[in-house]
């Protein structure tokens, strides 16, 4: 059974709202636990390491199954590309020229690293850390790709709905209900982590 177009926009946003979740949860994380930016923080959750490399793994792994899932190209998926082959249906000249290259980079540049991250046979997350800073990949161009994502399907849904396709700088300006979501992730991702902070510091203070 096909799915309508509405249906998979409401499906993509989902599954966008939640890479991006993912993905801005470990960023804030690895930001500001850092050590120079906050040594209490960092020696609060180095005092729980084995619960926070779990959230960060966790972090990792849903965000990488959330690429997957809007790049997929399987039949009776709901991604960025259904949306697009939707769209084309009726209006085959209207995507952009660059957009359909630009996801096909990002597939093929985390596909080699797909199974190393979820295969029975590579336990070994420091190793996996390591082949991925070697391949390039870091905080900044993980977000990039995940702007790249994030603008693909403002411009999808804004030709699904009739209207103009926007600029890369006019997308970023444009606040859908998972941008704000993801916003508020950050929020209380910054929240929790200042009180893991706060506490730790007050129970590091000796008492007179």
């Amino acid at each position: 059974m096909s799915i309508s177009l509405l249906d998979q926009l409401e499906t993509v946003s989902a599954r966008l709202e939640e890479t991006l979740s993912a993905f801005q949860i470990a960023k804030v994380v690895n930001e500001e636990a850092n050590a120079e930016a906050n040594a209490a923080l960092n020696a609060a959750i180095n005092q729980r390491s084995l619960f926070w490399t779990t959230v960060m793994n966790s972090a990792q792994s849903t965000y990488f199954i959330g690429m997957f899932a809007l790049l997929d190209t399987d039949k009776d998926s709901a991604s960025l590309y259904s949306l697009i082959q939707e769209i084309e249906k009726t209006n085959p000249n209207s995507i952009p020229a660059d957009l359909k290259p630009s996801l096909a980079t990002i597939k093929t540049r985390y596909k080699q690293f797909r199974h190393k991250l979820f295969g029975h046979n590579d336990k070994n997350r420091e190793a996996f850390a390591q082949r991925l800073n070697a391949a390039g990949f870091t905080w900044t161009s993980i977000a990039a790709d995940m702007g790249t994502l994030d603008h693909a399907f403002k411009v999808l849904h804004e030709l699904a709905k009739g209207r103009q396709v926007p600029a890369p700088a006019d997308s970023q300006k444009m606040r859908f209900a998972y941008n704000l979501a993801v916003e508020g992730v950050v929020e209380h991702t910054r929240a929790l982590l200042l009180d893991v902070s706060t506490t730790h510091g007050a129970a590091q203070t000796p008492t007179r």
